[in-house]
């Protein structure tokens, strides 16, 4: 049996997906930017997290901070009409490899209930 990489996720279990909002990570996926913005004053509930210049420390879970503004300033030019805890959150696990217990230390520390958001699903 040969697997493509192209469909390797479909064969196995990443806690991300369970977590993630599909049309981010979609948008996330098509969008190739590479554009980072220093100052975003949304972002800067993350300073309280900050380790170093290049990594949060969000209850124990390290975060590049380089991935999270590159990523967030796709999601927040997409103007789209998503809380913002869940446009960083989203930005955070995106092109992670977070276990489940790191993804709900994330979820606790940006106020995310993941009982209660819509696209968290089981793949």
């Amino acid at each position: 049996l040969t697997i493509n990489d192209s469909d390797l996720f479909n064969y196995i279990d990443l806690p991300v997906f369970r977590y993630a909002n599909p049309d981010l990570f979609k948008l996330l996926c098509s969008n190739q930017s590479f554009e980072i913005k220093e100052n975003n004053t949304k972002l800067e509930e993350l300073e309280q997290y900050k380790k170093n210049e290049q990594i949060y420390d969000i209850n124990g879970v390290l975060v590049s901070k380089n991935k999270v503004l590159k990523n967030y300033e796709i999601l927040s030019n997409a103007n789209l009409n998503i809380p913002n805890n869940e446009l960083i959150f989203n930005a955070i696990i995106f092109g992670s490899l977070y276990n489940s217990n790191d993804l709900e230390n994330l979820c606790n520390s940006m106020n995310i209930k993941t009982g209660t958001i819509t696209y968290k699903k089981t793949l």
